[in-house]
């Protein structure tokens, strides 16, 4: 099958992420009309549900298990597209032009240990709805240099009803207190959030959804052109 380069590259970075929550292996599930993966972090605190649209064979089930690797040998491709084969434990890469001809060893799909059963991600993503807001890409930077400036290790976000996104921060006795104007207004909530948050943030280059509540999961909806991934969150007890 062939797929644009930019396309899977973008998916693997969505789902890959970096810093504390890497994941570094991934199970591919590669259908006529799409590429999903469903990944439960070992350290039990999210969980990412992904799709990319296209125009696939059924191939099936494709375990990777270095995606930092896959992603290396991507982006040096000299095409836009590449084709794709799966032969028994292996994934051929092949470059549009033929001068670049990569072959990967997989791994056995029930060795890929962070997948999660798509029941399980489907029970935590409805769980996590109800209170669905949309912060703008700038806002999204602006709440990252404010971390990354005060070197913060929880972010508490807050909202008491109106049009509005509270982002507290501190650390030691540094405070920054940022409040940021929202298109619709959603129902109260107060959640704390550890600092790896920030490894989902750095990696979105677009406008995103949040559905934030008390004592729920929260949810982080990333949409690219052919892609949508939502991460599921555990927020840490207030």
């Amino acid at each position: 099958m062939i797929i644009k380069k930019k396309d899977l590259v973008r998916y693997l970075e969505l789902v890959a992420l970096k810093g504390d929550i890497e994941n570094k292996e991934v199970l591919l599930n590669i259908e006529p009309n799409t590429i999903s993966s469903i990944i439960g972090h070992s350290s039990k605190t999210l969980a990412i549900s992904a799709i990319l649209n296209g125009v696939f064979d059924n191939v099936g089930q494709v375990g990777l298990d270095n995606i930092p690797l896959t992603l290396s040998l991507l982006k040096s491709f000299p095409t836009n597209e590449i084709t794709i084969t799966k032969e028994q434990n292996k994934l051929i890469l092949l470059s549009n032009d033929n001068k670049l001809n990569v072959k990967l060893i997989l791994r056995e799909p029930e060795y890929i240990i962070n997948t999660l059963e798509s029941k399980k991600i489907k029970l935590l993503v409805d769980k996590a709805k109800g209170n669905e807001f949309i912060l703008s890409i700038d806002k999204v930077k602006q709440i990252i240099s404010y971390i990354n400036a005060l070197g913060s290790e929880k972010i508490i976000l807050r909202n008491r009803g109106k049009k509005e996104l509270v982002v507290a921060l501190e650390n030691k006795e540094n405070e920054i207190l940022a409040s940021f104007d929202l298109e619709q207004e959603v129902k109260p909530f107060s959640v704390k959030l550890m600092k790896q948050i920030t490894s989902i943030l750095n990696i979105v280059n677009s406008d995103i959804e949040l559905s934030l509540q008390d004592d729920s999961p929260i949810s982080i909806k990333v949409k690219d052109e052919n892609i949508e991934v939502i991460y599921i969150v555990a927020p840490i007890k207030q």
